[in-house]
């Protein structure tokens, strides 16, 4: 739970918006308590018929506002409305505010008092109802902030530690957090806040209104119905684990029951039949014993609960009636009945909170999850003291790099060591698609070098800036993605400082202004999930153009996976040819004609480099490319 109070600690209960709904929820159980103390007036109304007849003078002036001369013998009181509870209550803390209300209201001084306390306790009803529903609405509102502070603070970690996700695996974890756990928090905190806000002040309220009836009898009642109450809430919680463990049973009978039919061509072909049946029959009836068996847990434990209900009810029931039949003056019909009505409303949020904490656990796991996530460290920091770092013009250079998969262990970079030679066309290719991933993902510093280090022109790029170093340094996915939003947002990717015209020229360059021009809007067209979806072939080339609008000196080209077809091959080989002059480019590549075409293919094999070398050249010299390469483009057809 510990990361479930992290997200709203019980102190913010009473602080903000959460205090007025605390405040809201109290007034709620003040008026239910209202409402129920109106019901005692009208029960008692009922049955008193308005009469009470008083045959001494002290009892008579014990009656707030009522007077009586010396020769006064008998005060009979006939359809007087509420003068029989303003008399059985003289005892009672709040007789003086019934017996003010009563002298200075005539309506209640006659039996159509009955009337406006019915529409009295309408109106409280309403106000009620408008008190619960705004707080509700508060409660909404403050789970939604706290929620929307968690989603922000998930998708600013998602920046940091994403990219630096080789594998893509996390992806499904990040919107699991993103979209179930957050929401499960969310249901699990407006559960917890309504339940903290409201159920203590509530049995608060309830509980003094109970004691304030007959503290002697309330004492008495609430002994046997909190003993009752605790021992039925213990054996629905011992019911429960012993349910789940025999159904848990059943689940495992029943799987063994499944299985029996994945066998039958090994039980045909040895003659297994009737020690298969035998088995199977064992197994059908242990599932019907262990069912049975939750059959009989719930038909004893209802048994239980209900003679202890019907114990506490019967000791409750003699305490009430005994009290009401020997002393009417002390605990009246409608009193009692009343004690009842508040014992049975007393019930809910005690139970809402005896609950609470069960009915948090799967809201304080998906809590866990995301603040796990949360507070992990990303691999990639900036340091103090960066600095600005000037566009590669010399070299590349990979130093003693080291670099292991933090998910598996496994080495991808072993003392890897190389040199790209800026303004030349590079393919990088590896036995392993991670070794190769890694080593572009070090460019942009997605990931850092765990050992060694990645030289810019001789500068180490841990001394630059992430903005600089990212503004030269560009990697376009094979599957570059496309978000929401217009082609032009898309291309400029939400920068305000490149102009129509500028993103026009990038698009012409990779041929996608040829696609975009038949898109309904042209540029204006909204892609997404809720406009044009487009091809991998139109998204690779919109990627290509994002990449060139900002006039990268690295542009690393991590080809699409998928087939395509003879003219998309054309447009993206064209869109090479007019994209690598003056540029240091380095491609991932998935066809054999980019592989051809770079002036350096580095083979990375185990982590360590396997050759550096031109095409025609490393065919030649090197039977293991040779190999990757025959496996990879001579399939069988």
């Amino acid at each position: 739970m510990k990361a479930f109070n992290r997200a709203f600690p019980l102190r913010d209960l009473y602080r903000g918006q959460s205090l007025v709904t605390v405040i809201l929820y109290a007034l709620t159980s003040l008026l239910l308590t209202v409402q129920l103390f109106i019901l005692f007036m009208v029960i008692d109304l009922l049955y008193s018929g308005g009469n009470l007849t008083l045959t001494t003078m002290e009892e008579v002036v014990r009656i707030q506002g009522m007077t009586a001369d010396e020769d006064f013998a008998t005060a009979i009181f006939e359809e007087a409305g509420i003068i029989h509870t303003v008399w059985w209550s003289r005892d009672h803390f709040w007789n003086g505010l019934i017996s003010y209300l009563y002298v200075h209201f005539p309506v209640l001084q006659s039996n159509q008092a009955i009337f406006y306390l019915i529409i009295l306790a309408v109106f409280i009803g309403f106000i009620q109802s408008l008190c619960y529903s705004q707080a509700r609405r508060l409660t909404t509102s403050t789970t939604l902030n706290i929620t929307a502070r968690l989603r922000q603070s998930l998708h600013y970690q998602a920046l940091k530690l994403r990219p630096g996700n080789l594998t893509d695996s996390e992806d499904i974890n990040i919107l699991n957090l993103f979209l179930k756990d957050i929401e499960q928090v969310r249901i699990g905190l407006y559960s917890w806040i309504e339940r903290m806000a409201r159920d203590p002040i509530r049995i608060f309220f309830l509980v003094t209104f109970i004691f304030s009836i007959n503290p002697r009898t309330a004492f008495q009642c609430m002994i046997p119905i909190g003993a009752c109450w605790y021992l039925v809430q213990k054996e629905l919680v011992r019911y429960r684990r012993a349910r789940n463990l025999e159904l848990d049973h059943s689940r495992l009978e029943l799987k063994f029951l499944s299985e029996s039919f994945l066998k039958t061509r090994i039980v045909r072909g040895f003659n297994m039949e009737s020690i298969e049946h035998q088995n199977f029959r064992s197994h059908l009836q242990r599932y019907r014993n262990n069912i049975m068996a939750v059959s009989s847990t719930e038909r004893i434990s209802r048994w239980i609960n209900r003679a202890l209900i019907t114990v506490c009810s019967a000791i409750v029931l003699y305490l009430l009636g005994s009290k009401i039949l020997t002393n009417p003056s002390e605990l009246s019909l409608a009193s009692g009945i009343t004690f009842v009505i508040s014992v049975i409303c007393l019930h809910l949020p005690m139970e809402s909170l005896w609950k609470l904490k069960e009915d948090q656990k799967d809201a304080a796991m998906a809590a866990d999850r995301i603040y796990r996530y949360i507070d992990r460290m990303p691999e990639v920091t900036q340091a103090l003291n960066a600095k600005f770092m000037q566009p590669v013009s010399k070299s590349v250079r990979f130093h003693s790099v080291d670099y292991k998969d933090p998910i598996t262990g496994n080495i991808l970079l072993n003392k890897f060591d190389v040199k790209i030679e800026a303004g030349k066309v590079t393919s990088v290719i590896s036995m392993n698609p991670l070794e190769s991933r890694a080593f572009a993902y070090m460019l942009p510093r997605f990931i850092e070098p765990q050992n060694g280090k990645i030289l810019f022109d001789g500068e180490d790029t841990l001394t630059g800036t992430l903005e600089s170093i990212r503004a030269e340094t560009i990697f376009v996915g094979g599957k570059s993605p496309y978000f929401t939003g217009t082609v032009t947002e898309n291309i400029a990717c939400g920068n305000n400082k490149f102009a129509l015209p500028e993103i026009t020229e990038a698009a012409k360059r990779t041929h996608a202004h040829s696609f975009i021009l038949k898109l309904p809007q042209g540029y204006e067209t909204v892609l997404g999930e809720h406009g044009e979806l487009l091809d991998e072939s139109q998204s690779f080339r919109l990627g290509l153009a994002r990449a060139i609008l900002r006039n990268p000196a690295i542009l690393l080209i991590e080809e699409p996976r998928t087939k395509l077809d003879h003219d998309a091959k054309s447009l993206i080989d064209d869109a090479y040819n007019r994209i690598s002059p003056n540029r240091t480019i380095i491609f991932f590549p998935t066809r054999l004609s980019t592989l051809r075409r770079a002036d350096q293919i580095i083979f990375i094999r185990n982590g360590t480099l396997e050759a550096c070398e031109p095409y025609d050249k490393l065919v030649k010299t090197s039977p293991v490319y040779r190999h990757w390469e025959y496996s990879r483009y001579n399939q069988f057809r």
